[in-house]
This record gives structure tokens, sequence and C-alpha cells, in this order.
């Protein structure tokens, strides 16, 4: 029996099973927002629980949707218009999204999520709220200090802006050997504009009214205060105007309402007469947002008194008092638009200062003693340090003094000044008017 060569038989292994494609999808929690900034910046975070992929995010309309593939192209429903993007996942945990810009002001949003892993599944949407913080208005000052013209700035928005002035108090007049004590000067006017249409980079003229000078020699008047305005050649021209007030030696108007340009216009108070004896009248106090400006009080009226009277309040507040005519006191100063600041009078004293816009307290003399009325209070409207002045109060002096007392000065911005006394045979000087203000406010 004859056999054939040998063969060598090998037999194949089994093919291993082919790797489980990855079909799980990713899970969203914890969404959540940081506290919009003032510019509408904001962040988010979110929660996955795979490191890889892709994390798409969107912010849409309160209330608003998207879709998936919406929300991955990110436009279409109801997202903002180029506020969406995407970033690489390399872990799981926490994923921050930084630096979300293009918000509006005083708006709520939501902000939508997905996460699509490297296997192409996609997560479940994952949602956050989130409420943007109201814009912060920029507020702009002009005084006697600055220099026309003024530039627009480049983030001026003339749909949500107000122009408001003050103009100028007068000065007030001083004391008359032939009539008696010094008037007061007469406060600004107020007025006011919104949503002035401007040109970012364009250049406004203006004016700020200067304070009116101080009355000075025997029965001189006080100088008027200066007209405010915005935007014109003059007053007339202007897009916002307010008059100055007047100084008389039996005490100057106020700034008219009337004469003023805008939507919303208060007069300033006129300042009290001297009472035709020694001392002096109040000055009137400057108009503002909240009313007129209220009258400066009246001197004492007679040889009895030796009394100043009491400076106007400003902004709608209360009129200075007359000095009562009994001996040595003066009249009290009035009050601002929240009921506070009033100047306390004197008794054989000077008048204090008002405060907040309050009138300041006239002063009451006996014997030989010059007694200053107390200064008109500074406006705090707008800030600790502008808003509508209170009128000045009037001097005092008797005819035993050797010479006459002298004024004081309106309070910023806008106060009148108040009246000098008179001896008989001498006399003081009156006060300064208070400048006056611009204020713009607007926000971009």
């Amino acid at each position: 029996m004859r056999f054939g060569p040998r063969r060598t038989v090998v037999l194949a292994r089994p093919a291993t099973a082919a790797a489980a494609a990855d079909v799980t999808a990713p899970t969203l929690s914890s969404a959540g927002a940081g506290t919009p900034s003032a510019s509408g910046t904001a962040n988010a975070v979110v929660t996955t629980d795979e490191g890889n992929g892709t994390l798409y995010w969107a912010v849409v309309t309160n209330g608003g949707s998207c879709t998936d593939a919406q929300l991955k192209a990110g436009s279409g429903g109801n997202i903002v218009a180029g506020v969406a993007g995407n970033q690489a996942v390399s872990s799981s945990g926490v994923q921050t999204v930084t630096s979300i810009t293009g918000l509006s002001a005083s708006t709520t949003y939501q902000i939508k999520f997905l996460h699509r892993d490297a296997a192409g599944n996609d997560s479940s949407q994952a949602s956050v709220s989130l409420t943007t913080s109201a814009a912060t208005p920029t507020v702009i000052f002009l005084t006697t200090a600055s220099s026309s013209p003024w530039t627009v700035p480049a983030d001026w928005n003339s749909s949500n802006n107000t122009v408001e002035v003050i103009g100028a108090g007068a000065g007030g007049s001083a004391g008359s050997t032939a009539v008696g004590g010094g008037g007061g000067g007469g406060g600004g006017a107020y007025s006011k504009i919104s949503n002035l249409s401007l040109t970012p980079g364009a250049s406004v003229t203006f004016q700020v009214g200067t304070g009116g000078i101080a009355g000075t020699g025997n029965g001189g008047a006080g100088g008027a205060g200066g007209d405010t305005w915005f935007n014109g050649a003059n007053l007339a021209a202007s897009s916002v105007g307010a008059k100055g007030g007047s100084g008389a030696h039996t005490g100057g108007a106020g700034g008219a309402a009337a004469s003023g340009i805008g939507t919303t216009k208060y007069s300033g108070g006129n300042g009290g007469d001297a009472g035709a004896y020694t001392s002096a009248g109040g000055g009137g106090g400057a108009a503002g947002p909240n009313g007129d400006g209220k009258n400066g009080g009246i001197g004492s009226p007679g040889a009895a008194g030796n009394g100043g009277g009491g400076g106007g309040g400003a902004d709608g507040g209360t009129a200075g008092s007359n000095a009562p005519g009994t001996a040595q006191a003066g009249g009290a100063g009035g009050n601002n638009f929240a009921g506070s600041g009033s100047g306390a009078a004197g008794n054989n004293s000077d008048g204090t200062a008002g405060t907040g816009g309050g009138g300041g307290g006239g002063a009451g003399a006996s014997g030989t003693t010059l007694r200053s009325g107390g200064a008109g209070g500074a406006g705090t409207n707008w800030d600790a340090t502008h808003g509508a002045g209170g009128g000045a109060g009037g001097a005092a002096n008797t005819v035993s003094a050797t010479s006459g007392a002298v004024g004081s000065s309106g309070g910023n911005y806008g106060g009148g000044g108040s009246g000098g006394g008179n001896t008989g045979t001498q006399t003081g000087n009156g006060g300064p008017g208070a400048g006056g203000l611009i204020v713009i406010t607007y926000t971009p």
C-alpha cells in the first residue's frame, strides 16, 4: 500500500466580535448663569457626564425656543442674532461659557445648551434664565467753568436722554442811605427737554449763566444772573434754556418760566425787599426739577427790628420768612422740596447757612455788631454737590453800627444773593448770586 505525502491542516480561529457602538447620549444638568454686568456681559455653566465632543449654546428671547439643529447652527428660531457659540468638551463635569455679549439692559433671556458627543449622540437641551441689569445712565455737568462747544459722546442715545438747565441767580443790592437795606436777588429759572436728537461727534454750543455781581456803593442794584442755554447761539435759538434772576433794590424778580425754552419749565423765586430800614432782604431760591424757586423774606420793617429776611427755598420748597419786626431777630430760611434744609434765623447773631437747597437764615443785630445772613444751601438734586440752590439770608445791622453789614452768597446753582445793610450814613454791599448749571443725562 502506498501513501501520499503528509499534509498539514491549519484550523482558523473564530473571529473576535466587533466593539459595541456608542449609542448613549450625554446628560446635561445644573445649568446656571452668573449675574450679568452693567454692560450686558454674562457667564454661564452646565454639567455633562461625558468628556468628549462639542458643547453648543445659544441665547433665546424670554419664553422662546429653538430646535436642536438651530441650536447647533447658532441661528434660527428665537435665538438672539449673533449670541450663540460652541466649544470643545475635554472632560466631564462643569463646562463654563464666558463673555456672552450682545445682551440688552433690563431684559430676561434663556440660555440653551446641547452636548453632542464624539459618536454623534445629542443630549437633550438644558436651559437657564437670566435677567440683565438696568443700564447705568451717564450724567454730565456743565458749569461756568466749562468751555463751549460741547462734543457729543460716541455712545450718545437720542432716544433716551434729558437736558436740564438752571439760570444764574442775581446779586443782592447794596444798602441805601435814602431807602434802607438792600433787596435780595432773584433766583434762576429751570427748563428741561427729553430725547434731544444729536449726532455723535458733533459740536454743541451752550452757555452757562454767570451769577449776578453784588450791588455796591450807596444803593447799587445787584447784577442780573446770566441766562443758561444748550444747543443754540442764544436762548431764543436754543433747544432748551432758562432765564437768570434780576437784581433790584426792592427785591429782584426771579427768572421767568415763560421766557425759557423747554417742555418742563419753572420760575425762580423773587428776592425779598429790605423793608425800608436798616436790614436786608433774602435772596430768591432757584427753580429745579420739582418746582418753582421760592421768594426771599423781607427785612425788618422798622427801627425796632434790625433783622434780615430769610432766603427762599429752592426747587418747589417754601419761601423765606420775613423778619418779625422784633428786636434783633431775623427770618428763617425756606425749606427745600423735601421739607428740610432751612437755615436758622439769627437772634443777635448771624443767620446759619441753608443745606440741600434750603434758604439761608436772616441775621439779627443789636448794638454796633454787624451780622451776616446765612449763605443759600447748595442743591443736591443730581448728586451731593449739584442741584438747585437756595437764596441767601439778609444781612442786619443797627443805626449804631459804623458800617453796613454785607450780604451773603446764593447757593449753587442759581440761588439769589441777599442784600446789604444800611446805618443811615453807611451802607453794606450785597451778596453775589450763584451761577447756572446744565445737566445732561443719557443711557447709552
